[in-house]
């Protein structure tokens, strides 16, 4: 047992703990979205007047739903990948080439959440149309998004180095 062992646990349990509540949210963010456009629609079939407020905020929420999503997406394998020639590397030059992935995920969500915080700071108080929210709420999902991925990508790199995760004796997600 090497002493970086309980770190990994630990990481281990709480990147779980938000790849579970990153499908609650999906999942709540998904419903919102149905009964905002439903509501939206049977406004408009029913009472000949709709929301005008629906279609940003059912928008908002599918960006949001998006960029939540995109670390609980990185950390199941459900991004489009090309993996054959991956699998047929023996482990050392997969487990390179698997760090040379994950250090481009992780300088690319760097570069992307610094850039979403300049963008932020110079929006100032602009607002949306319908909503009247700070446009700066449609670049914080964003903002968090390719943080949690740049999290992932770091614990992937540096705390992984046997291809899996453990918590409580159970292997969560392998290579």
């Amino acid at each position: 047992m090497s002493f970086l062992e309980p770190l990994r646990r630990r990481v281990g349990a709480v990147l779980l703990w938000v790849e579970q509540g990153t499908v609650v949210i999906g999942c709540i963010l998904i419903w919102a979205i149905f009964a905002l456009i439903l509501a939206q629609m049977f406004g408009r079939v029913l009472f000949r007047t709709g929301l005008p407020w629906a279609d940003e905020l059912a928008r908002y929420l599918h960006i949001l739903m998006v960029f939540i999503g995109i670390g609980y997406a990185h950390r199941v394998g459900a991004h489009i990948s090309i993996d054959i020639l991956v699998h047929m590397l023996p482990r050392v030059p997969r487990r390179v080439l698997h760090i040379i992935v994950q250090a481009a995920i992780l300088a690319t969500s760097i570069i992307v959440v610094m850039g979403c915080w300049m963008l932020i700071q110079r929006m100032g108080a602009q607002r949306s149309a319908s909503l009247g929210l700070p446009v700066t709420a449609f670049v914080t999902p964003t903002l968090l998004g390719f943080g949690l991925l740049a999290v992932e990508a770091f614990c992937r790199i540096f705390l992984v180095p046997d291809d899996k995760i453990t918590v409580e004796g159970v292997e969560v997600n392998t290579l």
